[in-house]
């Protein structure tokens, strides 16, 4: 009957009412206490929030660098014109076209592989024009190629197409220089080195015994 007696056990009613009410919402949004939790004091209900609010900004940093897919997008043009261009110079180098196949790689648009020079070589050496075989070789050391691990293999097979061009004439020492300048800048030699070189020096002793 005391009136202050009754305006406590009031106060605590409505106080447990609204923390029901608080848990209630949490459990029925499954932890995303944004309604009544943010505003109130349920320091649980705010980290949950704030957790949840987190993960869309993570995937915008994620997703967002235009600096790199404009880097890979530009990489991915260059290795596509670089392929055309080593297929439309294998293409010459089967049929012996050396004039088209210097002219593709000389207006290719980028800085040519070890792997266009080679079937470009191949095409000088199939047409019989050691001359233009050779200044490609050279070239590729103007490029810097051999300083460059990912183009070795290429540049073995470069200089395997050039030695196999020099078998018509024959020319030994010419074999000589070319496998010392390999030596020089760290190309290795495979079993196709050796063979075209075995090739040219046959030609070479053939011919001087002819001259004999």
């Amino acid at each position: 009957d005391n009136p202050a007696v009754l305006r406590v056990i009031l106060v605590e009613s409505d106080n447990d009412a609204s923390r029901d009410k608080l848990h209630g919402d949490g459990r029925a949004v499954g932890g995303d206490v944004e309604t009544d939790g943010n505003r109130g004091d349920n320091g649980g209900g705010s980290r949950l929030y704030h957790r949840d609010r987190h993960h869309p900004q993570k995937k915008e940093r994620k997703s967002s660098n235009p600096a790199r897919a404009s880097k890979g997008a530009k990489s991915s043009k260059r290795d596509a014109a670089i392929e055309k261009c080593i297929s439309r110079l294998r293409s010459c180098a089967s049929r012996g076209d050396a004039t088209q196949a210097v002219l593709i790689l000389r207006n290719l648009p980028y800085p040519p592989t070890s792997l266009c020079f080679f079937p470009a070589i191949s095409a000088c050496k199939k047409a019989g024009k050691i001359r233009d075989a050779l200044e490609l070789l050279e070239e590729t050391e103007k490029h810097q190629l051999h300083r460059d691990q990912d183009q070795m293999r290429g540049l073995t097979m470069c200089y395997n197409a050039a030695i196999a061009a020099l078998k018509p004439s024959g020319n030994i020492k010419l074999v000589e220089e070319l496998f010392k300048r390999m030596e020089e800048l760290g190309v290795k030699r495979d079993v196709y080195t050796f063979t075209a070189a075995i090739s040219v020096c046959e030609r070479g002793h053939y011919s001087r015994k002819l001259q004999e």
